[in-house]
């Protein structure tokens, strides 16, 4: 979940889904600040946390094969009641339904195993934020957090080829010089190269994940093969992406308006 409030940005994330923000550096070129932690194997406080919050003698089975309980990938999660509540509610409740196996997990002796506790994380806003990414597990699966940051500043610059070209004016008179011009439309010619095939970048971005070579080249054919996988689960996870993009204006009025008070 992330809100906004003035110039503050808060981050609240219970699971393996990551939001990372979109920024530049002093030089103006694009960098990622990770704005959540993984809840998963590949975060080690993470696995200290679940260990510590059960006995000793369970160290051995909470987690097997990278899973809780060797079942589940994300440590903390809203809803999976199955590692959450008592045993003699999940027979009583949960077992009805399970037409094949067990409703209650292998090892299942001190839950709740699941935390549904959120990480939260303040950030202040300034203007060399552009956008927020959230994006689910299987995107992170595919795309790391700074390839992800690369792609959207690559697919603003081709967006902006499709509007109509205008240099900047005060009244009649263009104020740029000749040489400025010449970089406005050689720079202007590489975006028209780079024109994505999508004008959303959430779009954009799984259309990268999953049908672009490792030399770069969009392949077609691969996007079928991977969107009509009889068994998709198989071969990737849940995809899901909001990107949000930051209006710089408000951000700037913001931060004047604090610096007068």
């Amino acid at each position: 979940v992330a809100l906004v409030k003035d110039d503050d940005l808060y981050i609240a994330n219970c699971g393996d889904a990551r939001a990372i923000l979109g920024t530049v550096d002093d030089e103006g070129n694009p960098a990622v600040i990770d704005l959540s932690h993984d809840h998963n194997i590949r975060n080690q406080a993470e696995v200290k946390r679940v260990l510590r919050e059960h006995p000793p003698n369970e160290a051995n089975s909470i987690i097997r094969s990278d899973r809780l309980l060797g079942l589940l990938m994300p440590f903390r999660a809203f809803g999976d009641i199955r590692f959450k509540w008592p045993a003699n509610y999940l027979r009583e409740y949960l077992q009805p339904y399970y037409k094949k196996g067990d409703a209650i997990p292998q090892f299942y002796l001190t839950p709740p195993y699941l935390a549904v506790r959120p990480e939260i994380r303040k950030h202040k806003l300034t203007k060399k934020d552009k956008f927020i990414v959230l994006a689910t597990d299987g995107v992170w699966d595919l795309l790391s957090s700074e390839k992800v940051v690369q792609l959207i500043f690559n697919h603003q610059k081709g967006i902006q080829s499709f509007d109509r070209f205008v240099l900047h004016k005060t009244g009649n008179t263009t104020t740029l010089k000749l040489k400025d011009i010449n970089e406005l439309l050689l720079a202007r010619q590489q975006a028209i190269k780079n024109q994505p095939i999508d004008q959303n970048s959430a779009t954009h971005l799984i259309r990268q994940a999953l049908a672009y070579t490792s030399k770069g080249q969009f392949d077609s054919k691969l996007l079928s093969d991977v969107l009509t996988f009889p068994n998709p689960r198989s071969i990737r996870d849940d995809m899901t992406i909001t990107v949000v993009y930051f209006d710089q204006d408000y951000i700037d009025q913001i931060q004047t308006k604090g610096k007068t008070k």
